[in-house]
Formats: structure tokens, C-alpha cells, sequence
């Protein structure tokens, strides 16, 4: 399957979270859609930014393995697997290599660990046909639901949630109150608890949020990239952000940018090959990310 042929699976993988998010007009451009793919041949790599160097990490059968979140030691990376038309959350580990699926997130997609290691969010239509966002113990169980949205990260402290629902929101998971920031999508909390990276008309913006998840200040725009960019993470020290950017006709690339001044680098630049979806790991030295050919 070509890039000819990218979907961006809004539709396939959270249909209902993105169908409202396109009203939005700041949703309305796909340039501002986090792209995906349904190629059965994505699978999970890891990168070291330092010297460049990528290994394979993951390979399922069949399918197409994207949206990988670290956990809080680096050992295990929950992920998306799409077996098409299904898809479920996975847990690689990292030394073995080993896939697994996680028990109880059968039809989940965008998972995100918890720092403290023992959660997992993720996304999934529920019953009724809405898509939620859920919360599961890391070794599998029962799903509890949060709230309604999509593609939800977590605040440094375990305390809170930011997630996307017609705009960018944050969620108290003890007291259940939520507050909105701004439009936007994908967004993703700093390791250090001040500010919200997310994704806006092809590009990516800062705002500034303080201890209780409320918005100090105006949103910045950080990125200038010709081409869309796409699944902001944030470096451990919060100096820097990774990225994807590419379009159909070439091919994506992971980048970076400071934070300080918007200076980016394209990481992998690699025309015969399409990589996106980067988390960058808790202790800052490589990033995961998913890879396919064109």
C-alpha cells in the first residue's frame, strides 16, 4: 500500500472523536490531521537522536503498528496494532521484543502511559457508538472510562489528562472537573508541568497551563514547516519537541525543534521510507517511532 493511498485514519482508528473535530475550523485543513496509514508493513522502530543510529524494535504479522507510548522505565511501549479492519492496543517489550496484547483494550488506539507507570489511557468507540477515552491498569484488566474525546496525555504529576474534544481540554481524574484551553489537536503536557505543545492549521503551538491545568496565557506558534506537521513529544528535559512533517507525494520524516527558538532538524530524512509518530522517551535518550515503506 503507497502514501497515495494515506487515509489518515481519523476515520478508521477514532471515527467519531475526528468527524466532530472536523467542524472545527482550525480541523477543517488536514494539514492539521495527525496523518496515518493502514499499511500492513509500519512497525516500530527505535532512534537515537545522538548519533542517528535506528533499530527495528517490534514486527506483528499483518500489521500496522503506530502510536507508541514509553513506559515510565523504557522497558514496555504500548502501541496501537491495526489488523484491518480491527485494531488494539499492544505492549512490546523493549529488550525481548516481544508483542503482546494488552487484556482489556481490545478496539483501543492513542495510548499513553502514565509517568508513574501504572496506567495506560486510550481511545475507543464505545456501545452507544461515542468515543471515549479510557483508563486501564498497565498489565491489562477492566477498562474504566474517563470522559468523552480522544488522544489523551498525561500531566506530569498523574494527576490530570489533556485530550482532544472539538478543541484541547484538561480533566482532573479525581475531582472530574475539566476546563478548555483552546481549539486544536494532539495535544501533549511538557515533563515539567508549564505548558501544552498541540497541533493547529499544520503546525505546532505552546500554551502556557498551570498546577490545576488552567491556561496562564496566549497560545504561541513554535513551528514554521512547509509541510504539516503531526504527534508532538516532548524531550524529558521539555527543551525540545519531537515531530512528524512530510507530505503524500514525498515521503515523512521525524524531526525536532527547540522549544527556546524554534531552530528544527530533520532526524531521520529518509526518502524511500515514511516514519511518524514519535515518543520520546522518559529518560531522553531515544525515540520510538513508526515506519513503513512507501
Amino acid at each position: 500500500m503507497t502514501l497515495a493511498s494515506v487515509l489518515l485514519l481519523l476515520a478508521i482508528l477514532a471515527a467519531g472523536c475526528q468527524k466532530d473535530a472536523l467542524l472545527k475550523e482550525e480541523l477543517s485543513d488536514k494539514a492539521s490531521l495527525e496523518f496515518r496509514t493502514a499499511a500492513p508493513d509500519f512497525d516500530l522502530y527505535v532512534l537515537n537522536p545522538k548519533t542517528g543510529e535506528t533499530m527495528q524494535l517490534s514486527h506483528i504479522p499483518n500489521c500496522g503498528e503506530f502510536d507508541p507510548s514509553f513506559s515510565h522505565d523504557t522497558r514496555f511501549v504500548a502501541h496501537d496494532a491495526f489488523f484491518d479492519p480491527e485494531h488494539h492496543i499492544y505492549v512490546t517489550d523493549v529488550q525481548t521484543k516481544e508483542s503482546k496484547l494488552l487484556p482489556g483494550a481490545e478496539g483501543g488506539n492513542d495510548p499513553s502511559w502514565s509517568p508513574n507507570g501504572k496506567w495506560i489511557v486510550f481511545t475507543k468507540t464505545s456501545e452507544d457508538g461515542g468515543v471515549r477515552i479510557y483508563r486501564i491498569y498497565w498489565e491489562g484488566g477492566i477498562a474504566e472510562p474517563v470522559t468523552d474525546g480522544c488522544r489523551a496525555d498525561w500531566s506530569p504529576d498523574n494527576k490530570m489528562i489533556v485530550f482532544e474534544r472539538n478543541g484541547i481540554y484538561t480533566r482532573n481524574l479525581e475531582t472530574g472537573e475539566e476546563k478548555y484551553l483552546c481549539p486544536g489537536s494532539a495535544p501533549v503536557w511538557s515533563p515539567d508541568g508549564t505548558t501544552i505543545a498541540y497541533c493547529r492549521a499544520g503546525q505546532l503551538f505552546l500554551i502556557p497551563v498551570d498546577e490545576t491545568g488552567a491556561p496562564t496565557g496566549a497560545s504561541v506558534q513554535l513551528t514554521n514547516c512547509t509541510d504539516p506537521v503531526g504527534k508532538p513529544s516532548w524531550s524529558s528535559n521539555s527543551k525540545m519537541i519531537a515531530f512528524f512533517s512530510g507530505n503524500e507525494t514525498d515521503s515523512y520524516d521525524i524531526w525536532r525543534v527547540r522549544v527556546e527558538d524554534g531552530v528544527m532538524e530533520n532526524l531521520t530524512n529518509t526518502p524511500d521510507f515514511n516514519e511518524i509518530d514519535p515518543d520520546w522517551s522518559p529518560n531522553g535518550r531515544v525515540i520510538v517511532f513508526s515506519k513503513g515503506s512507501i
